[in-house]
């Protein structure tokens, strides 16, 4: 769904991402996957011999920072932090 023209379509397997753990797959696979498909710097491409349980978190973790790294850039510095409002004003303005 996140690979479809229509925006409806996408913005509904962003959301099946999110609604399974994992929301950061959708930018991940798009901005990380798709350019180093199959090299070192794709966590999702796994080292041939490595079993699931080990590939696991390799994985999910690489795909989680990538993913955060890739968008904060993308978003010019923005993080998730700052789109929920943290640090609150109150304590940023001390």
């Amino acid at each position: 769904m996140i690979h479809h023209p229509s925006r409806a379509a996408r913005r509904f397997g962003h959301g099946l991402c999110a609604s399974l753990g994992m929301g950061h797959h959708a930018s991940a696979h798009l901005l990380i996957h798709h350019p180093y498909v199959a090299t070192a710097r794709d966590p999702n491409s796994p080292v041939l011999g490595v079993g699931f349980w080990a590939y696991l978190p390799r994985a999910w973790w690489g795909s989680f920072h990538g993913a955060l790294a890739r968008e904060t850039v993308r978003r010019g510095g923005v993080t998730w932090a700052h789109i929920c409002g943290w640090p609150p004003s109150s304590i940023s303005k001390r």
